[in-house]
């Protein structure tokens, strides 16, 4: 299989599922690349029977939170690790499915989808659009102190928190989700690459810690 090709088929499937518009972008990537769409469609379907076969076989660690969310954390916190301090917007450690019911799998999806938009600021900006453009004297301060507070609740709601780590509670808090990825390593070509990497910065932050900076 072309080696590009293969890249793009990975990381289009997520967890064995391709949808159909990604179906599409990797047909047509797949002719920019100088292959027949016929051998696209043939790749494709072999590597989904792969994949099936792969998951039905790994045991799963039951963790609630998908290999694209994990890595997304793994990516942020392993970003930190050059800093003696760092300010982290921290959220809930993934629980285990098997240890809750359909209503806490509900709320924890529900938690997970304020904090994504307290993350992108959605909420925030909204407020201070909404006390931008108000008609009463002092709407702009108004919306700005609405928004901040309205993301610091939803912030409460979510579970998710700001605060600061030294460099050697960042390396702990990647190591414990370093245990969900090196469960999973071995699904994808990707996630392998990226339990690789991200180990390689952890041991990098041990061996050679940044020193504290004083002003």
């Amino acid at each position: 299989m072309n080696q590009d090709f293969k890249k793009y088929l990975e990381l289009a499937v997520n967890e064995g599922v391709l949808s159909d518009s990604n179906r599409v972008l990797l047909i047509k990537k797949g002719q920019q690349l100088g292959i027949d769409e016929i051998e696209v469609e043939l790749l494709i379907e072999n590597y989904l029977f792969e994949q099936s076969k792969k998951l039905s076989e790994v045991i799963t660690d039951d963790y609630d939170i998908s290999d694209d969310e994990l890595v997304i954390r793994l990516s942020n916190y392993t970003s930190k690790l050059k800093e003696y301090r760092a300010t982290i917007q921290l959220d809930p450690f993934p629980e285990k499915l098997t240890a809750k019911g359909k209503v806490g799998a509900a709320l924890n999806t529900g938690r997970k989808a304020l904090a994504s938009l307290t993350k992108a600021d959605i909420l925030t900006d909204s407020m201070q659009l909404a006390g931008k453009y108000s008609p009463i004297p002092g709407g702009k301060f108004v919306g700005k102190i609405a928004g901040n507070g309205l993301t610091s609740i939803v912030n409460k709601i979510a579970g998710t928190e700001n605060k600061e780590l030294k460099n050697v509670e960042i390396i702990e808090l990647c190591k414990k989700y370093m245990l969900i990825l090196e469960k999973r390593r071995n699904k994808t070509e990707i996630l392998g690459e990226k339990y690789s990497e991200f180990e390689e910065k952890i041991k990098t932050a041990e061996l050679s810690p940044p020193k504290r900076k004083f002003f």
